[in-house]
């Protein structure tokens, strides 16, 4: 991402912010609690691009902020889950991703029991990571995808 892109992504997320924030006192409260899940997800969006860029650790404050707020906000476990297995921290990863599973009721994360499922490979716990595969498989339309996973799974079950 070029350090343009940063700034108009920053530049777009503070103007959201102001309108959100100029406009909530006189929204119903349903519309008040989309509008601060928009908030939050704007900072989850800075703090991406804040821990891929120059300042990551201002990135992860700003992620735990979030997460401060709203402890299943889906987008900032989804991102922390991310940054966890980049950072080498799987058991974080798999909490991470375990929540958003649990929290995700609108299916916006299909990927998040693929990542875990990963994860658990890499922690060497295939039974959790065959059933994960599994949880996975259920909702992938592409047969020639879900043959592979079988194959994957057939391939952990040899292996314990």
């Amino acid at each position: 991402m070029t350090q343009r892109t940063k700034i108009i992504l920053l530049i777009a997320t503070s103007l959201l912010v102001f309108i959100v924030v100029y406009f909530a006192p006189h929204l119903p409260s349903k519309t008040r609690a989309k509008e601060a899940n928009i908030l939050l997800d704007a900072k989850v969006n800075k703090a991406a691009v804040l821990v891929e860029g120059e300042n990551p650790m201002e990135g992860i404050m700003l992620l735990r902020e979030v997460l401060a707020e709203d402890s299943t906000h889906l987008l900032a476990n989804w991102q922390m889950g991310l940054f966890s297995i980049q950072s080498k921290q799987y058991d974080k990863a798999i909490e991470r991703f375990k929540k958003v599973i649990a929290y995700d009721v609108e299916k916006q994360f299909p990927d998040a029991n693929l990542l875990l499922a990963r994860t658990y490979v890499t922690v060497n716990d295939n039974q959790k990571a065959i059933e994960s595969f599994e949880a996975y498989k259920v909702n992938v339309p592409d047969t020639a995808a879900k043959n592979r996973i079988d194959k994957f799974i057939i391939e952990l079950k040899q292996s314990k």
